[in-house]
């Protein structure tokens, strides 16, 4: 009866240390698991760094560039309130041109500068 006992307190003490040694292995299993998350979450706390200093970096030459963007800004303002916008601006322009090219033979025909008539004239 006395082995009996014995065995029975040999075998809760193996079942007790084997319930221990998994609990320390479950816990061990854990902490690993958590130090992976951890080192991702360093990993990607880099990365967003970063992006924020570049973030900042993009932030500052905007703020350098800002009255160069108001004055373009003004610009266009200027070219929306003329009435056809940027299409009248350009009909205009080729007006223009047409104009300067007619004034310019007739002023060559009716002064007499045949040799600008000969060297631009084609063969």
């Amino acid at each position: 009866m006395e082995n009996q006992n014995q065995f029975n307190l040999i075998l809760q003490g193996i079942q007790d240390l084997q319930q221990k040694t998994s609990g320390f292995y479950n816990i061990e299993q854990r902490v690993y698991r958590l130090e992976e998350s951890f080192s991702l979450l360093t990993t990607q706390i880099k990365v967003l760094e970063t992006h924020q200093d570049s973030d900042k970096e993009n932030w500052n030459k905007l703020d350098l560039h800002k009255d160069r963007i108001r004055k373009a800004e003004e610009f266009i303002g200027l070219i929306e309130k003329i009435p056809g916008g940027l299409t009248s601006i350009l009909v205009g322009l080729i007006i223009f041109q047409f104009m300067i090219a007619v004034t310019s033979d007739v002023l060559v025909r009716s002064l007499g500068f045949k040799e600008v008539i000969e060297i631009v004239k084609p063969n």
